[in-house]
């Protein structure tokens, strides 16, 4: 789920500078809220198997026993690792590789016809280029630059974290090299690693992309301020 809203993130970039004008009515919260929902629906059914174990209940002991159906082992052992393999992990890298990827290249091609646009408009007014070229060129230098360190944060952050875990436990499925302890030991310790991408998100964010945290600053100081009103609004 945590996966998927960060391929939302990344897919609405790329729809923003693939499609400026259309951005409007598709990137909006209405469709984030079902993009949302949709993804809940299908992880919930995907993964609601562990839901339902199979539990009898010694006719001796009275204690309860939990039983491994033939079917329910062969999901976990022969379904449920390759499927998480593919839509956890190979799925998310290609989508926001290619999604980032071309965000960038239509930002590149789009400070391209603003140069030259200016370099006409320049031209045809008898201005001299230093005027008018210097101040936006800067500008899209700036943009392009931070897409890109946020591209390579992201991408890269996801890649380290989520790739050693995913193996691991796919190759462990078909090769037990190691004893159940140390299984259990590597996986808790991969699975905390794995865990580590969906913490430090928010700060990659912050520290590649000024846009991204004055926006956060002024949604924090709009909250502050509601709070701050809200007593005196009441009484």
């Amino acid at each position: 789920m945590s996966t998927y809203l960060a391929i939302g993130i990344a897919l609405d970039r790329f729809i923003r500078s693939e499609l400026p004008l259309r951005s409007r009515t598709i990137c909006t919260r209405r469709n984030a809220i079902i993009y949302t929902i949709v993804n809940f629906i299908i992880f919930s059914i995907l993964w609601s198997l562990w839901l339902c174990p199979t539990i009898t209940k010694d006719p001796i002991t009275g204690k309860c026993i939990y039983n491994q159906s033939p079917t329910f082992y062969f999901y976990l052992t022969q379904v449920q690792v390759p499927v998480r393999f593919v839509i956890v992990l190979i799925i998310p890298i290609i989508i926001m590789i290619t999604a980032n990827i071309r965000m960038l290249n239509n930002m590149r091609q789009s400070h391209r016809r603003v140069a030259h646009q200016t370099e006409m408009n320049t031209t045809l007014t008898a201005v001299t280029p230093t005027s008018m070229n210097k101040p936006i060129t800067r500008r899209m230098t700036s943009l392009d630059r931070m897409l890109f360190y946020m591209m390579v944060a992201n991408i890269g952050t996801f890649i380290i974290t989520q790739i050693p875990f995913h193996i691991y436990t796919l190759v462990r499925n078909y090769y037990a090299a190691l004893d159940p302890f140390t299984h259990s030991l590597v996986r808790a310790m991969l699975l905390i690693w794995s865990s580590i991408y969906f913490g430090i998100a928010f700060y990659l964010y912050c520290f590649a992309a000024p846009i991204f945290r004055q926006k956060f600053i002024t949604i924090t100081r709009k909250i502050i301020g509601c709070l701050r009103h809200r007593p005196a609004r009441e009484l």
